[in-house]
């Protein structure tokens, strides 16, 4: 066939060999060819699934691009680095042009408990069909996920949040999930960790001994929270998130009295039992809880029987895992964190939900059961972070237990339920020595990224 990228031979001679090698892979994966040689299976997969999911062509619009750029000097010569750029650029702007049956599906996944297209399209007033299409291209996009989170209560965990003022010295453990860092004039660390039933008072007792490096160290109960999508602030005709600061402000002003969640703890349980196979599962279910079989049994080896058995164990019979929806909005990069006293959460909750993806939950601290605060987070447009906090703080100038902070970077990882689960005895696997101890602040830091800081902090 004649590819339209040969026709133009000046625009050819503009671009290194594997440039143009990149712009012909994608016009045949957009022709339906198939492309055995490229530079590694990985790549190709995401660029396969970008071509898949582009609404129109991709290969048109990113020559479309490159001819505009090469005007700019008639010596540049683009490599395959800036093709790699453009195609991310574009494609991700082409992905979160989000049509109305999407917005309407993202706002029902986050208020329901289940994923059922079903379920979904009652709640939307989309058909089923309209549900189905706007899930599949949510979800081929990764702009949702359907994860698992743990049962922690069931399971004999502590889901905890460890808040350090000024450390030298971060928790380091296999079973710490989360980390992200405040920086500023008062550098504050959160820590999220799962912690076996039985060994909290460990956990407390370095928790304690920290205070002697930092300015201060608390630990508390962590709830599973729920998280929040609101299109509010998106521009349906470009496409993109403008935060309405005088309307956020307002909306600040306003007394809406919108239900809050009901929290309480509860203490785990002491012991469990678990089989290999139901751990290995629980694993891959927290990655993709709607993964079909075939996929459980590439990312555990077990048969397609077991899986089938043990699936409908954990998630239907035993309730050890339950779905959870995972929202990654490329746009929305910059997390906002809120600590409140929970009296003073009315006082800016509707407005926070109207940012467009929030968390809440509610903490109680760990050495004093009576003390409890309210922590939100929010993902917002890249450079909004700070105008919003300040608003914030002028607009609650009255309330004093309220800090609000732009999270700098993160990490974010999971808990490996079949590497730290001791089958023969049906409890965690634990010893001080090598499960708990300490790190630099300094080089956990430098291990953060902008780009890893989590949203959800039970998932």
């Amino acid at each position: 066939m004649e590819h339209p990228v040969n026709d133009d031979r000046l625009f050819r001679q503009r671009l290194s060999p594997l440039a143009h090698a990149f712009l012909e892979t994608i016009q045949r994966l957009e022709a339906g060819e198939e492309v055995t040689a490229f530079q590694g299976e990985t790549e190709l997969k995401h660029i396969t699934q970008m071509v898949s999911t582009y609404r129109g062509s991709l290969l048109a619009a990113l020559t479309n691009r490159l001819h505009k750029l090469l005007t700019i000097d008639d010596a540049v010569i683009v490599t395959q680095r800036e093709i790699s750029t453009l195609i991310e650029e574009i494609w991700l702007r082409n992905i979160t042009r989000f049509s109305n049956p999407e917005l309407r599906v993202m706002q029902a996944l986050s208020e329901l408990s289940s994923p059922q297209l079903s379920h979904v399209a009652e709640v939307t007033g989309l058909s089923y069909a309209q549900a189905r299409r706007a899930m599949k291209h949510l979800i081929d996009t990764q702009v949702v996920r359907v994860q698992g989170i743990l049962n922690t209560q069931e399971l004999g965990l502590e889901r905890l949040l460890v808040i350090l003022e000024n450390p030298s010295l971060v928790i380091s453990s296999p079973y710490v999930e989360k980390i992200f860092f405040a920086d500023g004039s008062s550098s504050l660390v959160f820590v999220t960790i799962l912690v076996p039933n039985r060994y909290l008072d460990e956990i407390m007792a370095l928790v304690r001994s920290l205070r002697s490096t930092s300015d201060s160290s608390t630990v508390w109960h962590l709830h599973c929270g729920h998280l929040r999508f609101s299109d509010t602030y998106f521009t349906r005709a470009s496409g993109e998130w403008n935060i309405d600061l005088v309307h956020f402000r307002l909306q600040l002003r306003l007394n809406h009295e919108t239900p809050a969640a009901s929290h309480r703890y509860h203490e785990a349980k002491e012991s469990i039992r678990l089989t290999r196979a139901e751990s290995m599962l629980l694993d891959a279910l927290r990655q993709d809880y709607t993964a079909s079989t075939l996929k459980m049994n590439e990312m555990t080896g077990l048969s397609e029987s077991t899986i089938f058995k043990k699936r409908g164990l954990l998630t239907r019979d035993l309730q050890l895992i339950l779905p959870r929806m995972r929202i990654n909005i490329p746009g929305l990069s910059e997390r906002l964190l809120i600590l409140l006293s929970t009296d003073t959460v009315p006082a800016i909750r509707y407005a926070w939900s109207q940012l467009p993806l929030s968390f809440s939950s509610r903490v109680f601290n760990a050495e004093n059961s009576d003390l409890s605060k309210a922590i939100m987070m929010a993902a917002v447009p890249p450079g909004t972070g700070w105008h919003i906090a300040n608003i914030i703080l002028e607009e609650t100038s009255a309330i004093d237990d309220l800090s609000i902070h732009v999270i700098s970077a993160g990490t974010d990882q999971q808990l490996s339920v079949s590497s730290l689960f001791n089958h023969s005895t049906g409890s965690w696997r634990w010893n001080s020595g090598d499960f708990l101890d300490v790190r630099g602040r300094a080089i956990v830091r430098r291990e953060a990224s902008p780009f890893t800081i989590p949203l959800d902090l039970a998932t």
